[in-house]
Parts: C-alpha cells; structure tokens; sequence
C-alpha cells in the first residue's frame, strides 16, 4: 500500500512539473500569464518580439525603477560596436535628478537631452535654455509639408484660434506656375482675421528680395516680368521711410566731374538747340524712358547734380561777364564825362 500511495505521488509530482514545464516550453495550452516559445509574451499567447507585452489597463507597460540614486536605464546594445541607452537620471547623476537622455556609449555622451524642469530638449548640451535647443550643429527642415508646399516653420499665438498658424517661412521650389521664384516664401496661412497670403516677403534662391512682389501666374500681384533687371529689392506697393541714403557703390560716379577742366561745358546756344529737338536736358532720361525702365534715384541724383553744377558754371561765367560789362559802361560813362 505504501508503494502505491509513494507511485501515486511521485506521478502527481511528474506532472507537475511537465505542466510547468509546458508553460515555459512551448507544449500545450496554458492560461497563465507567461508563455514562451522561444519569446515571451505578456497579455499575448503569440508574441512577436522577444519580449511583447499587451495591455488595455490605464498608463499601464513595462516599469523599470531604479532604487539607488543614479539613472534608470535602458541598454540597446549590438554586434555594430555602436550601442546606446536611455537614461532617466537620479540624484546621483552629475546631471541632476528627473532628466531623461539618450546616452551614445559609443560616443561617450548624450545625443539628446530632455531637461525635466522645464521640458526644454537640447541637442549637444545638457541644459537646453529653449523648447529647442541646437548647440553645435544645424537644423535642417526638408521634403514639404502636405496641403501646404514646401518645408516650413510656422508661428501662431494662439494655436486654438489660429491652428494653421499667423506667420509661416517655407521654402518653395520654382515651377511652372512661379517659374523664378524658388526661394523662402514669408506668407500668412489662413483662415486669418488679417487675411491670408502669399509672397508677403520672399527671398529668392538668386538672393533678390520681394516685397508683394511675384511671376506666380496664379496670385492676384501676377507680374511676368516681377524681377526683370539686376535690381536687389523690388517692392509692389510705397515705402514710407524717415531717411534714405543713396550712394554708388564702390564707384565713384558723382557729379564732380563738372569741375574738370577738360569738361565740354555745353554752349547755352548748344544746349538750347538740343531741348527744341528732344524735349528734354541733355544727358537726363526722357519721360518715355523713365514709363518703360523706371527711375534710378542715384543715377538721376548725379544727373541732376551735374545739372546744378553746370549752372553754377553758367552763373559764374555769367557774372564775369556782367561784370565786364559794368566795368566797361564805367569806363564809357568816364569818357562821355571828360568830354562835355
């Protein structure tokens, strides 16, 4: 009796074991929370990684805490030679406690720096001083931005009254429809309370500047020839300004060549006969080639300059002679004087 009571146990234990083992081996069908075949899955009997876990609970996943006073990590390691961790720092860390990085142990430092206090992210440094914060390196900002064109940062005040932004840059790429303007484009997205629109500033790749400037056949300020000439800023609409300094630069093309003295001072006889046939001074533009070419300010500047220095010629050439003249009736009026 004591041998079948001893079998019946020993059975019993067996299996037991088996059915544990089956939970760990892959074998047969188990209802608890550990399954593997190779994998583990939690909450799945089929998982897909070697670690899955599954879960509808509320904030609920896999936790990782670290009881000491240095970082909670993550190690992402591979046969590359470059291997990686997330860290969740503590009190222990030199880079204070409640952070979160990424940690290139290749590298030796931090690729990305989250600062818990403020939620500012640096990029190349350990305290990052806005949302953003590059330090050594660039930003870049490519491919385009779907519905809108091109790659572009956009700024709103208030996200839920303007949620397609108050001011945008993108970069534009020429096309058909704007066959000259690639460039960045500074436009108000819409809907706006102070309207939408394109082109408010643009800056084309050629370094020209336009103000409501543009050869966009499909914009309401279409010009086909918008930035014809070799002209920096083209501006569609006035400039109200308190100061404007115009000046040559690098040349030395003013006026002062008047005062040359090998300067042909034209003949007032000569200059008469020119303005009868041209209806207009010598060497300043007529009104036709002002409609067609516009106005150079400094061009015209020096030209007008050279006006006035011709008449000071003039003038001066003119009280030479009135002079002579008065000397000369001076000189009449003495004889005539002598001789009564």
């Amino acid at each position: 009796m004591k041998r079948k009571l001893f079998l019946v146990a020993g059975l019993t234990m067996f299996c037991a074991f088996i059915t544990n083992a089956q939970q760990w081996g892959g074998s047969g069908v188990t209802t608890g929370d550990i399954y593997r075949t190779g994998r583990v899955g939690i909450g799945t009997t089929t998982p897909v990684t070697q670690l899955n876990v599954i879960t509808g609970s509320t904030n609920d996943g896999v936790r990782i805490q670290q009881t000491g006073t240095t970082a909670a990590s993550l190690g992402l390691f591979n046969n590359s030679g470059r291997n990686w961790a997330i860290f969740s720092t503590g009190t222990g860390n030199s880079e204070g406690a409640g952070n979160l990085g990424i940690y290139d142990y290749s590298g030796g430092g931090y690729r990305m720096f989250i600062k818990g206090a403020t939620g500012n992210t640096g990029f190349g440094t350990l305290n990052p001083l806005f949302k953003l914060h590059v330090n050594d390196g660039g930003l870049m900002i490519s491919g385009s931005t779907p519905g809108y064109g091109g790659p572009q940062l956009i700024f709103s005040d208030n996200a839920a009254s303007y949620p397609q932004g108050r001011w945008a840059i993108e970069y534009l790429i020429a096309d058909a429809t704007r066959p000259s303007m690639g460039g960045l484009n500074f436009w108000k997205p819409f809907p706006d309370a102070g309207g939408a629109g394109n082109y408010s500033l643009f800056l084309k790749d050629d370094g020209k500047i336009g103000m409501g400037v543009t050869d966009d056949n499909t914009h309401g300020s279409y010009c086909a020839t918008a930035f014809a000439g070799g002209y920096r800023l083209y501006v569609n609409g006035g400039i109200l300004t308190t100061k404007v300094k115009i000046a040559n630069y690098c040349s030395a093309n003013w006026a002062d060549y008047v005062f040359a003295d090998d300067y042909h001072l034209k003949p007032l006889s000569e200059v008469e006969a020119y303005i009868k046939a041209n209806n207009h001074l010598p060497n300043i533009p007529s009104a036709q080639a002002i409609e067609e070419k516009g106005l150079d300010l400094a061009e015209i500047a020096s030209k007008q300059m050279e006006k006035i220095e011709e008449l000071t010629l003039y003038l001066i050439q003119l009280e030479k002679d009135v002079k002579q003249l008065q000397a000369d009736n001076a000189e009449l009026k003495a004889k005539m004087s002598n001789n009564k």
